[in-house]
């Protein structure tokens, strides 16, 4: 079988992450003969792709450097392209794209932006908020031509059912697994780090600084937090020259890579994630997997995917997010609780194979007789 994805625009963060870890399962697969990427070019992205005989790139660098261009290869450029190459199915691997000339594909919903009007009306400008409302037209498009959909959490998936009028059976919900940032990324659950006098205290954050993620709450609070703990450091992945980064008790230390992000998860007492929505983070489930606890927003993602395996606040409220990260800081016995659970909850998640689930949806869709039976769909799987 030829599979082809259509990952432009995937550079960095958790679309690489989820992209790569894709692909190796598909190389794996004996099922998929021949694999072809639609891809931005190796200059602009911070990762590689795997290097297989069964796996091609196909750079496209003006669709990648223009916004118009873009939306012209998701309607039209990338049918013709799946065409000309004989492909099987089409994997939409970020949100928009259509195969067409009797081609299936399978859109992949990993934007939810569009989905949340609160999140929509966190951005200052209107070009912003235009282009969330561009998104979802594409999506749209995107999902009803589609032969599935496949979403990150069952939240995703009662969002993109009603608001593109899907029929259930359609949709597949496929919860994501954390990659391994080191071979030996199993913590002992049974040993919570020992806490020297005079340590520095550190919450992280691992993202961006869109106006959604809610940042500025967690930057609010560190007044009080910091009267109480004069130590703490509210360490942010965001660039060095960071306007945040001139705020006492804040550290900005960029792009991290495997081994760097590890460190950084093991060397954080909490990881901390604001955002008014998401769609399948990656970042709590890294940070369970290292045995680091997690304080997120409580809202509908976050329950979803963290389950009881995180502390939730109001990311509204700096006063709530200071009094929940005193309380983890604090608290020993609920740390050990939650990073038990958490470890427990990322175990369930790799024992699921969710790319091999991903891989399974799109032979199905291409006709492939040898389907393994556990994906007729099982949906939901956790």
């Amino acid at each position: 079988m030829h599979l082809a994805v259509d990952a432009m625009g995937a550079k960095y963060g958790g679309g690489a992450t989820g992209l790569l870890e894709f692909l190796q399962a598909a190389i794996s697969d004996s099922r998929v003969n021949r694999g072809t990427v639609f891809c931005t070019p190796a200059d602009n992205r911070l990762f590689n792709l795997p290097l297989s005989d069964k796996l091609s790139a196909i750079a496209k660098p003006s669709v990648d450097k223009n916004y118009f261009l873009r939306i012209l290869w998701y309607e039209r450029l990338l049918a013709r392209e799946c065409q000309k190459i004989g492909v099987d199915v089409l994997f939409v691997a970020a949100n928009f794209g259509q195969s067409g000339f009797g081609i299936p594909h399978v859109t992949y919903v990993r934007q939810s932006l569009p989905f949340c009007s609160e999140a929509i009306a966190s951005w200052p400008s209107y070009y912003d908020r235009l282009k969330c409302h561009a998104y979802r037209w594409q999506m749209r498009r995107s999902c009803r031509s589609a032969a599935r959909v496949i979403c990150q959490s069952s939240v995703m998936k009662s969002w993109v059912t009603a608001a593109f009028d899907l029929d259930p059976s359609k949709v597949v919900t496929v919860y994501t697994a954390p990659k391994n940032l080191l071979d030996e990324a199993v913590i002992n659950s049974d040993s919570l780090r020992e806490r020297k006098s005079g340590d520095v205290y550190r919450l992280l954050y691992v993202g961006s600084d869109y106006p959604y993620k809610k940042l500025d709450t967690a930057v609010a609070a560190l007044d009080v937090l910091r009267r109480e703990l004069p130590s703490l450091e509210l360490v942010m992945t965001l660039p060095t020259d960071h306007h945040w980064a001139c705020l006492p008790g804040v550290k900005c230390i960029g792009y991290l890579n495997d081994s760097r992000l590890a460190s950084a998860y093991r060397s954080a007492d909490v990881l901390i994630l604001p955002s008014l929505v998401e769609s399948g983070p990656q970042t709590p489930l890294e940070a369970m997997s290292m045995g680091t606890p997690v304080l997120v927003a409580d809202r509908p993602y976050a329950h979803d995917i963290c389950e009881d395996a995180a502390v939730f606040f109001d990311p509204n409220r700096a006063s709530d997010f200071a009094e929940k990260a005193l309380t983890l800081l604090s608290d020993r016995n609920l740390c050990q609780s939650l990073i038990e659970k958490g470890l427990a909850l990322v175990e369930r998640r790799k024992a699921a194979e969710p790319y091999k689930k991903i891989l399974d949806v799109l032979l199905e869709c291409a006709g492939c007789t040898t389907c393994s039976t556990d994906t007729k769909f099982l949906d939901g799987a956790k």
